[in-house]
């Protein structure tokens, strides 16, 4: 088994070719040209035909629960917010696309747009990178909003970094909840585990939906935040337990 050291949960271990990609103030988050709209369409339904084959013949994935999220759109229409664990550093990206029922939207490292081949696509499939400047993260605010309230699904990884077939779940604080507390929308959380493979040393893939989880409509917006994440904490915390198997072990770097 491979052995990774870690200093703090706030280690990178997964870096893109082109690590410094940054994303400009005038940045466009949703394409309104007509053709960039098409052409939208057109990758990701390319996007989601790769996804499925990485997801079938790479990862042996198993999604768990995808009838919630379902019932959900069936019985109110609505967009919601997706928090996942983030462990798999191509099927964190094409994995939502799978379960998801409505188109999801991913808030992402300004980074991932310098993935080779992958990273210039992103933004067409539902990309949305976080700029540097206090201008552009308010113009992403609005964008995830919009996306939101438009009917679509936002997907966050609350951890920040990829770890490779990390088995717990990582701290995270309140800030990536700001949004569904915003919108007065409700959050799912995807929970990916391990599970044993024949004939392959790296584990499948199984990934618990649960939710959707609300705050009281009563607390402040802060509060709001501070009661949907720990909602989703403790809902990933639960289904983190059933990985079966630990293909990397992480440690603590004593200092």
């Amino acid at each position: 088994m491979k052995t990774i050291y870690y200093n703090d949960f706030s280690d990178n271990f997964v870096e893109t070719k082109n690590q410094e990609k940054k994303v400009p103030d005038n940045y466009q988050f949703i394409k309104t040209n007509p053709l960039a709209k098409f052409l939208g369409a057109i990758l990701f339904c390319f996007f989601k035909f790769i996804g499925h084959i990485y997801a079938t013949f790479v990862l042996g994935l198993k999604v768990e629960g995808k009838y919630k999220l379902k019932n959900h759109i069936k019985s109110t229409r609505s967009g919601y917010y997706i928090y996942a664990n983030h462990v798999l550093t191509y099927g964190d990206v094409y994995n939502p696309a799978l379960y998801s029922p409505i188109h999801p939207y991913y808030i992402c490292d300004s980074s991932n747009l310098g993935i080779p081949i992958l990273g210039p696509i992103l933004p067409f499939v539902g990309a949305l990178p976080i700029p540097d400047s206090i201008k552009g993260k308010k113009r992403l605010f609005d964008a995830i909003s919009t996306r939101a309230k438009q009917g679509n699904a936002i997907v966050i990884y609350p951890e920040a970094h990829v770890w490779p077939y990390y088995t717990n779940i990582r701290p995270f604080d309140t800030t990536a909840f700001a949004f569904p507390a915003r919108d007065n929308l409700p959050i799912f959380t995807a929970t990916t585990t391990f599970m044993p493979r024949k004939f392959r040393k790296k584990p499948r893939a199984v990934i618990y939906i649960d939710g959707p989880f609300s705050a009281p409509e009563d607390l402040s917006r802060h509060e709001k935040s501070a009661c949907l994440r720990d909602k989703a904490l403790s809902s990933m915390q639960k289904h983190a337990k059933r990985s079966t198997v630990k293909y990397i072990n992480y440690k603590k770097r004593e200092s």
